[in-house]
């Protein structure tokens, strides 16, 4: 390998770049997610130079002092086998210091993560849903996810994700093109979902709900704003009630799995109340 190497924070347009590079790479990812992580995780955002030519990129999404996620891994084809992921993996792992991490990744790479020191917690299964039917009045706890405050939220999904994310969190809800529900009983929080517009279609991340009952009242707010469009979702098969959810709403498995690993610990997350991951990039 010759040239000069460089490993260095991305600069907006160059934010830009990698999300066209995940996009032609499949991974369908969210109209605006290049600027809402951009607004959430702008120092996270990596990029290895050979002579001035990007040649891969890479995210550590910081969401706290204790825990961070890995996410959005590429490097150009031309250059894979020459060790620019290894050199950006050791900068992410420097980056993430003593945070406990996590990171979605297809199966064909669980060993290469193991190399690392990540281990495989559960696995993730993609479902899709074409919505066709006509609109039906929701229930009347459903409110427009605006009129909650992001304390509430945060303190609502204590035990749904691995830790506080405050900036991730405003910046996913707040997103153009968003369509965002919560579900309240008394003022009090029983469950939230949002849908975000993709390159395809749309995707429902997250989806959270305290019972199965609520979870299909946020789901049917959900896909009725989807336009007639397919919706995706990644659901864990830790929860024994997600899948009967995505079924009842006509959704089909999609051949695609992805295993959530952990490099330090699992945490104990309520897992019967999470429907749906709200990204695979981060966490």
């Amino acid at each position: 390998m010759r040239g000069n190497i460089n490993i260095d924070t991305l600069n907006r347009e160059e934010v830009q770049t990698m999300y066209q590079w995940i996009a032609r790479e499949g991974w369908n990812p969210g109209l605006h997610d290049a600027d809402t992580f951009y607004k959430a995780f702008a120092s996270g955002l990596i990029g290895i130079k050979l002579d001035d030519e990007l040649v891969g990129v890479s995210a550590v999404f910081r969401h706290n002092a204790r825990y961070a996620s890995f996410g959005n891994f590429i490097v150009k084809p031309e250059y894979r086998g020459q060790g620019f992921g290894l050199m950006m993996t050791r900068r992410r792992l420097q980056m993430a210091g003593y945070r406990n991490l996590s990171l979605d990744g297809v199966l064909e790479k669980e060993r290469v993560y193991r190399s690392v020191g990540f281990r495989t917690a559960y696995i993730n299964q993609r479902f899709a849903f074409n919505w066709q039917h006509a609109p039906d009045k929701l229930h009347s706890n459903i409110i427009n996810l605006r009129h909650i405050r992001l304390l509430e939220l945060l303190d609502y999904e204590k035990r749904l994700f691995p830790g506080k994310r405050k900036p991730y969190l405003k910046a996913w809800v707040t997103q153009p093109g968003a369509s965002a529900f919560c579900f309240c009983d008394n003022h009090n929080i029983k469950g939230f979902g949002v849908l975000r517009p993709c390159i395809t279609g749309y995707k429902i991340g997250p989806l959270f709900a305290d019972t199965p009952v609520i979870a299909e009242h946020l789901m049917q707010a959900l896909l009725q704003h989807s336009l007639g469009q397919p919706v995706f979702c990644d659901v864990p098969e830790t929860n024994r009630y997600a899948r009967h959810l995505v079924h009842s709403f006509e959704g089909q498995s999609v051949d695609f799995l992805s295993a959530r690993m952990y490099r330090g610990y699992e945490p104990d997350l309520d897992y019967q109340r999470l429907y749906a991951l709200t990204s695979l990039e981060a966490g």
